[in-house]
């Protein structure tokens, strides 16, 4: 007896399900088909075809079902079939269409821009499925950057934000784009950020006049805020340049100007430490001594010569700087012999072996008195003051004035150099 065999009727069928989207690039995508086969006793097969030109993957059923995974190395859609075959060579199929998703396109540009300024930067960010894309920035230092520089923006969630560096050099920008499906793409750029160099304004002292012990101060600004900054001070009076650290955005030192210093120039330089440079001067004046051209006696005659000591006052004398001025009298001489109310002259008192009364008696400042009294028989007295005059840094001017003692009121009496000078005190 012969048996022919009978083709399995029904066929299997089965359904394919793939794992839950959004997929992508490089994730795994899992396929599982479901089989229905009439055959209770078969056994089956299943081969997948991913639709990206890479080989198929065939395995076993397990329970009427087969289970393969996936990863597509390039975004885009794909259909994924798979067929089913049992142990008699019956066949089934479906298909499923995925999608993977593609991650953004990014590129990031140079920048460039001044320490502590605000510099744009300008990026693109592009995602093939229209994602929603979110950003981060962040600066890394390199050659030239200072230790604890920083650089800070503007909004560093944003694609094109600004960012402020507190020091020169070299920096290493980096943007990540994420489409919160697949993982950020990451692009750098170069930063170049030059040196500003800071300014200076002198505080103290104010330009002018002003005392020879100078306190000074000055402000000094830069806008990369991690500089190290100092200041190097010319007196202007041939003294050694001095250098000053800034503290708080200030730099303070003293110093003595010499007496025999009228006017100097201070030129303060601002240094911060990658060579920018700024300068800042005062021009100032120092104590004037006073002024004795103009000083005269008051009054410059004395009349009636009747002996009396007369009070006399020095005046005149100015201080340009406006201070207060002292006199002092240093002496007082006379073209003629001393001589008293008595009528005794000189000579009378020098036989008899006694001092004359003076003709003069300093009193205090530009006070003193002088006696009206001449020889009758000459042409007349003249008194020669000396006198110094201080102002109130102890700078002075000296200078000599005279006083009249006529012989009458119409002829001033002479006094030639070659007269004798008799000291008004006393001793000749």
């Amino acid at each position: 007896m012969t048996v022919l065999n009978v083709a399995p009727t029904p066929t299997p069928t089965l359904t394919l399900t793939l794992s839950a989207g959004p997929h992508a690039v490089g994730s795994t995508v899992t396929a599982t088909a479901s089989i229905v086969d009439p055959g209770t006793i078969d056994t089956q097969g299943c081969t997948f075809e991913w639709g990206d030109g890479t080989p198929t993957t065939t395995v076993a059923a397990i329970g009427l079902s087969c289970t393969a995974t996936h990863a597509y190395a390039v975004y885009g859609p794909y259909k994924v079939t798979v067929t089913v075959v049992d142990k008699d060579g019956g066949t089934g199929m479906d298909s499923k269409n995925v999608s993977i998703d593609g991650p953004p396109v990014l590129t990031v540009s140079n920048a460039s821009g001044n320490e502590g300024s605000a510099i744009p930067l300008t990026a693109t960010a592009t995602d093939p499925e229209g994602d929603p894309l979110t950003y981060a920035w962040t600066a890394t230092p390199g050659a030239g950057v200072d230790a604890g520089a920083t650089c800070a923006f503007s909004n560093p969630a944003s694609l094109a934000p600004t960012v402020t560096c507190t020091d020169d050099g070299t920096w290493t920008l980096t943007l990540v784009a994420s489409d919160g499906i697949n993982p950020g793409v990451t692009k750098t750029a170069t930063l170049t950020v030059a040196n500003v160099a800071p300014t200076v304004t002198i505080t103290s002292p104010a330009a002018g006049g002003a005392s020879r012990s100078v306190s000074f101060s000055a402000t000094v600004t830069d806008p990369g805020s991690n500089d190290v900054l100092s200041c190097s001070i010319n007196w202007g009076d041939g003294s050694a340049a001095q250098v000053v650290a800034v503290a708080g955005g200030v730099c303070t030192t003293t110093h003595t100007y010499a007496a025999s210093v009228t006017t100097a120039t201070i030129t303060v330089t601002a240094s911060d430490d990658d060579g920018g440079t700024a300068t800042a001067t005062r021009a100032l004046s120092f104590n004037r001594p006073p002024i004795c051209s103009a000083v005269k006696a008051t009054p410059d005659t004395l009349w009636p010569p009747d002996g009396d000591l007369r009070l006399v006052t020095l005046v005149g004398a100015t201080d340009p700087d406006g201070g207060p001025v002292t006199y002092t009298v240093t002496s007082v001489t006379q073209n003629e012999a001393l001589g008293g109310p008595d009528g005794h002259d000189y000579d009378w008192y020098r036989k008899f072996q006694k001092k004359p009364e003076p003709d003069a008696v300093i009193l205090h400042g530009p006070y003193l008195l002088l006696r009206a009294w001449r020889d009758p028989h000459g042409d007349g007295r003249v008194y020669t003051i000396a006198f110094t005059v201080t102002d109130s840094q102890g700078a002075t001017c000296s200078g000599t004035t005279t006083v009249e003692v006529p012989h009458d009121l119409g002829h001033h009496p002479k006094h030639d150099k070659h007269d004798d000078d008799y000291d008004s005190f006393g001793w000749h």
